[in-house]
């Protein structure tokens, strides 16, 4: 069985280097199953990428476009002003761009779309494929639409050597809409994965040429959306965990030891 991690490291750079401070593994649970193990979901992975979600992603976009033209979604139309095209400070535009689109009015959406994304910009989920600013705003306004009590807070931006791939960890917050309302907001973690290219505008900067959003389902569920446990998960479970298998993986390799067993060699 295959699995997709996403891997992230906290760097220090040293006189000799960088070296590693903090690495997190984030396991892709959904996408694994869907598209990394064909023999498991009987071709699935083909269906999914050429037929299924580009059909979700055009129903959800439409959807989202036909439900604004018909209610206000957003409760605010406002005046939508020029926009200026590409980010210049991508860590502080892209953490506002993710917030606007995410838990913004109609016109700020509109107008941050306009700003920060090429005009055939890719958005991928695990569900739906869409293409072109158009669709991309459809969505978002399906969103709005399906959930209430939006709030998206960025929790950091992570950029690649060369800054051409960026990573934005995202905390979602909000209720479905016949959601109770003494019940608290459902909240998810996910990883925004986005390619940059370079504008073409007068004021040069980056655009997003592709979006990508991989949720974090067990993150999210254990660690915020089980009240007083998550608490316990997060502080007591796996810190004993993390300590339970490294003891019983060194008592396992010194077994082996002595048991004079072949051995990789020990990293130097």
């Amino acid at each position: 069985m295959n699995f997709i991690l996403h891997t992230v490291f906290d760097l220090e750079e040293t006189s000799e280097g960088y070296i590693y401070k903090r690495q997190e593994d984030h396991a892709l649970v959904l996408e694994s199953l869907m598209y990394s193990n064909p023999l498991l979901t009987l071709g699935l992975p083909y269906l999914l990428k050429n037929y299924i979600c580009p059909a979700s992603g055009r129903l959800a976009a439409a959807s989202g476009n036909y439900l604004h033209r018909v209610f206000d979604t957003s409760g605010k139309q406002g005046r939508q002003q020029n926009a200026r095209v590409g980010m210049l400070d991508l860590t502080r535009e892209l953490s506002k761009a993710m917030e606007v689109i995410g838990a913004g009015n109609d016109a700020h959406r509109v107008h941050m779309i306009n700003s920060v994304y090429s005009d055939d910009v890719t958005f991928w989920h695990p569900a739906l494929t869409v293409g072109g600013k158009q669709d991309l705003l459809g969505v978002a306004r399906l969103w709005t639409f399906l959930f209430k009590d939006l709030e998206v807070y960025t929790r950091r931006v992570v950029p690649s050597y060369n800054e051409d791939v960026m990573l934005i960890d995202l905390e979602r917050r909000f209720r479905p809409r016949l959601y109770p309302f003494f019940f608290p907001p459902i909240v998810l973690w996910v990883h925004v994965i986005v390619h940059l290219v370079g504008s073409q505008g007068p004021h040069g900067g980056k655009l997003i040429s592709r979006h990508e959003e991989h949720i974090m389902w067990e993150e999210s569920l254990l660690m915020r959306n089980l009240g007083p446990l998550s608490h316990i998960f997060h502080d007591y479970f796996r810190p004993f965990m993390g300590k339970l298998f490294s003891t019983l993986g060194n008592l396992i390799y010194h077994f082996l030891v002595w048991l004079d067993l072949p051995k990789e060699k020990k990293l130097e």
